[in-house]
């Protein structure tokens, strides 16, 4: 029977200095529940500019949430987030990591995924993924458990004016959906007498 877990906040975030562009992300470890204290970057002028990677992690999905051998079926990443003027911020990169490791396919936001969606200036949950998609990523319960099991984010900021604007974040969360892995039952036979 397939079963999802609720909505899980990120419990560490980062933005690394070596990920994304040079647009740092300030007070990133606000990401961690939604109470309107925000993560945020601010650019200005006429130009594209992408922003450092947010890296969260920690979801704290375990043995006791999801059952041992579970089989993962799919991955939800909602991210709350406003901007401070309409189209000029946009997704860039949205994928899954382990580790180091970012899976294979980007999940930015867009009906066609060849033009992403500006974020808007009144605040959303923006979903990535769905409840049947892995992300194109092997997930394994392991993988899953993994304190290194997050995702990382990246926003580029497109203007043509040279007005400052700003890309807010309020919270990221994560909910799984899988099957439990099938008990086999063993057949007993009878003893030839």
């Amino acid at each position: 029977m397939i079963q999802q877990t609720a909505f899980r906040y990120v419990t560490a975030v980062s933005s690394p200095v070596d990920l994304g562009g040079a647009t740092a992300w300030a007070n990133s470890s606000r990401l961690t529940v939604s109470d309107n204290s925000r993560t945020s970057v601010t650019t200005s002028g006429a130009t594209t500019v992408g922003t450092r990677f947010l890296r969260g992690t920690g979801f704290g999905f375990d043995a006791t949430i999801i059952p041992p051998g579970a089989r993962i079926l799919g991955v939800e990443l909602q991210m709350e987030g406003v901007c401070s003027l309409a189209t000029t911020y946009y997704d860039s990169v949205v994928h899954l990591v382990n580790g180091t490791t970012g899976t294979a396919s980007d999940r930015v936001s867009s009906i066609d995924h060849a033009v992403p969606d500006a974020w808007p200036t009144a605040e959303i949950f923006r979903s990535y993924g769905a409840i049947d998609d892995t992300w194109g990523a092997p997930l394994t319960t392991d993988v899953i458990y993994s304190a290194a099991f997050g995702f990382d984010y990246q926003a580029i900021a497109r203007a043509t004016v040279a007005t400052q604007r700003t890309m807010n974040f309020d919270s990221a969360r994560m909910r799984i959906t899988y099957e439990p892995r099938q008990r086999r039952r063993g057949v007993r036979r009878a003893s030839a007498l």
